[in-house]
């Protein structure tokens, strides 16, 4: 009955190093993937920055666009308007000129 105890006690030992390595084993894989998780929304993260930042610079540029159109437009009323004024007044000289050629 000897050898019998002993061979249990062999295979108790084999089998709670194994469980053992079972569970080491299972604790690095558990490891190694919240690394990978961590790195993924790492990732994420500065993705999603870099796409928020793009987003603000195209903002940027559109505002800086929109403000120069702006500044165009009223540039081009303005000329406009000045053109209408010196024909007026070109068309008022004309007739006084006309006027005055009458009179003499």
């Amino acid at each position: 009955g000897r050898t019998r105890r002993r061979r249990a006690d062999e295979e108790e030992k084999q089998r709670r190093a194994d469980e053992k390595a079972a569970a080491k084993a299972a604790t690095a894989a558990r490891k190694e993937e919240e690394k990978r998780e961590k790195e993924r929304i790492r990732i994420e993260t500065i993705a999603a920055a870099e796409v928020r930042s793009n987003v603000e610079e195209m903002r940027e540029t559109i505002e800086t666009l929109r403000a120069a159109l702006r500044e165009e437009v009223a540039e081009r009323a303005a000329a406009e308007e000045w053109r209408t004024i010196a024909e007026r007044r070109r068309r008022q000289a004309e007739a006084n000129l006309h006027q005055a050629l009458q009179q003499h």
